[in-house]
């Protein structure tokens, strides 16, 4: 499994996502499809490393698409920068899903 991934961050990001998925689903949790969409975005778009931030707070990928500066401001993404580029991720990510 670390041996398919061709950074650090992403590795680090593709394994915490495979933890909490393997915790989650051995306490019997359900885990919506959306949240391994997401990490897989966030870890192509080099966004990788709030990917647990966004774990932790259940955003799938749709709800990603609606988010608002607030709101990442909320779920614990302080910096201007980050939230700049995952808000025009998100939009990106909005527009897709009005056209499908």
């Amino acid at each position: 499994f670390i041996s398919l991934c061709s950074e650090v961050k992403s590795c680090y990001a593709k394994y915490l996502l495979l933890i909490v998925y393997l915790i989650r689903v051995s306490a019997g949790e359900a885990i919506a499809p959306g949240l391994d969409e997401l990490a897989s975005l966030l870890t192509t778009q080099g966004l990788g490393k709030y990917t647990d931030v966004f774990l932790r707070h259940e955003v799938d990928l749709q709800t990603f698409a609606t988010l608002t500066d607030e709101e990442l401001k909320e779920i614990g993404i302080p910096t201007f920068g980050a939230r700049k580029k995952l808000l025009l991720l998100a939009r990106e990510t909005k527009k897709k899903f009005e056209l499908s």
